[in-house]
Parts: C-alpha cells; structure tokens; sequence
C-alpha cells in the first residue's frame, strides 16, 4: 500500500482552514456566553422554531408599547403640570378679587383687575405649551399653537363684544363670545377640533388625553379672567357699586373655572395611574416573555465556558504546532 503525504502548501492550507474553524466557533462561544443565547437557534431547536417566534413577535410588541407609554406619559406629565400652572394662576387671581368686591378703595378694584390681566395673558401663554416639539392642547394639530397669543386675546375679545351698559350686559356679552362658535372657537382657538387619538400602550389598553383649549371647562376659567379684566375698563364707566357687582360676577365664574379645573386634573391623574398600571404590567410580561426564551435558546454557561476553554487550548496549541513548523529547516539535519 502507496504512503499518502501531505505536501507543505497543502498541509499549510489545512492548518489555515482548522484556525478559521477554531476562530469562528470562539466567536460564537464567546457571544452566547455575553448573551445568554445560542447563536444558531434553528439547529438548536431542530427547526421548530414556531413557539419561540411567537415569543420574539410579543416582545416586539411590548417594545412599540412601551415607547408608546413612555411618550404618553410624558404627554401626560406636561399637561397636568400646565393645569397646575393655570390652577395656580387662577387661584392668585380669585384672591385679588375677593376684596374687590366690597373695598371702596379704588386701588384695591384696580389691582385685582391688574392681576386678572397678567394671570390671563399668561394662562393663554400656558396653553400654546409644548412637550417635545408637540403642542399639548390643540388637538391633533400638534405642530401649531393653541391659542392666538396672550397680549392679543383681552383686545380681540374687547373688539367683538356689543355695546356695554352695565355689569350684566357685560357678564351675558362676554358668555356669549366664549360660548359662539364665531366667537372664541373662530378669532381665538387656533388648534383643530379633532381630539388627539387614544393611544395604544399594552395588549388591548388605551389612553385618552383628549384636552384642547377650546375645552368648555377651560372657557369658563378665561371667561372668569375676562370679567375681573373689564370690571375697572374705563370704557365702560362703572361706578363703584357696579364695579363691585361686575367682579361678583367675575367670581362666579373663577370659582366654578376652578371646580371644572379640578375635575380635568382628576381625568389627567387617571390616565397617568392607568398608564403606570399598565407599564407594570408590560414589565411582568417582558419578563415571562424573556424566561420562555432563555428556556428555548438560553445557552448554558457552565457548558459554554467549558466548550470556550476547550476551544482556547486547541487554538493555542495549532499556533504552537504552526510556530514550531515554520522554524524547521533541512540545514538543521544535514
């Protein structure tokens, strides 16, 4: 029987091919030691890969859920902090009114028209607020603003309402401008009349955050402001008693704008608990999700750090052999 030999070009190609080989499975060993997974899931699971597809769809899903709650989250946050500011402001603007209505001081009637007028102009300021580049209270218009801007509102409202005689023409005449739809909702509302769409944050749970500026409840508020503004306006010369009377009216409105305002934080505060309920709920199921998989594909440390040494101790006694060839040389035996 002939000897069968391996030249040197053929043996040094055999060599090379064995170190990829060595090389390629190190890799592999040393990712599924970092992951916790097997790099070739198919054969591990001989191809029935149907269960563990189904897991990976459903923490696919849990990622666009939890995105999406995140966002509406924040959504939230900005625009119950918002209705925090305006409570605040209207609170601040309720007691300067207060005294208003039984001082014969004239000062005291003109502050607190003085402070109805920057709370207004900065509650008009706080419903153009954003939160990342997204307008929270005009819709589905989330690129514009709200509102028409504060320093504007109290004059177009002055330059639509009919002749004033006294403070209940004044009181029905400024309802009415809030109330008409050619009114607030055409020369002061910018944003759209369509609420923003309920938004998607886990299997079959939604939340909806459907606030606009053109909300009745948060009329009713500016409509209060409006009044205590125009109660001391010398255009309509109001003696003292009249004055007194035009900010009772103005009153009536804040406290029942304050009431209403108490209510759209409470609608706020339950989409945030329902949206932090259904996080916790995303986060139990990620987690149930994240065991089956490490069930179906997890790799053994143990066995894969032994498989990785072993591959480490081949690997390096090739090297060793390869180095010891390439010093051979036939002067050494001649």
């Amino acid at each position: 029987m002939g000897q069968f030999t391996i030249g040197d070009l053929s043996q040094s190609t055999l060599m090379r091919l064995q170190s990829t080989r060595m090389k390629t499975e190190l890799l592999q060993l040393t990712q599924e030691l970092a992951t916790g997974v097997v790099t070739d899931v198919g054969a591990h699971l001989s191809g029935d890969i149907g269960y563990y597809a189904d897991v990976e769809k459903n923490l696919r899903l849990l990622d666009g859920y939890d995105l999406a709650a995140n966002e509406a989250n924040q959504f939230a946050d900005a625009t119950q902090a918002v209705l925090g500011r305006i409570g605040d402001l209207l609170g601040s603007s309720i007691e300067s009114a207060l005294p208003a209505t039984a001082s014969s001081f004239q000062g005291v009637r003109q502050h607190a028209s003085s402070d109805a007028r920057n709370d207004l102009e900065t509650v008009i300021d706080a419903l153009n607020s954003t939160s990342v580049g997204r307008s929270l209270f005009a819709g589905v218009d989330t690129n514009g603003n709200a509102m028409i801007s504060g320093d504007t509102f109290l004059a177009t409202v002055k330059a639509a309402l009919p002749a004033i005689t006294d403070p209940a023409s004044l009181a029905t005449a400024v309802s009415d401008w809030f109330s008409d739809p050619a009114g607030f909702d055409a020369m002061a509302y910018a944003g759209s009349t369509t609420d923003l769409a309920p938004v998607v944050i886990g299997e079959d749970v939604t939340v909806q955050m459907a606030v606009r500026a053109d909300d009745d409840r948060l009329k009713v508020v500016m409509e209060g402001l409006v009044l205590s503004v125009l109660a001391t306006d010398s255009d309509y010369g109001f003696d003292e008693l009249e004055q007194s009377a035009a900010f009772d009216n103005a009153l009536t409105r804040m406290f029942s704008g304050q009431a209403m305002l108490t209510a759209m934080q409470a609608d706020i505060g339950a989409a945030q608990e329902r949206i932090e309920t259904t996080r916790t709920r995303n986060a139990a199921s990620r987690i149930s999700l994240e065991q089956a998989r490490v069930l179906l594909v997890g790799a053994d440390a143990f066995e894969t750090a032994t498989r990785l040494d072993d591959v480490q101790v081949r690997l390096e006694s090739l090297y060793a052999v390869t180095a010891r060839m390439s010093r051979l040389s036939l002067v050494n035996y001649i």
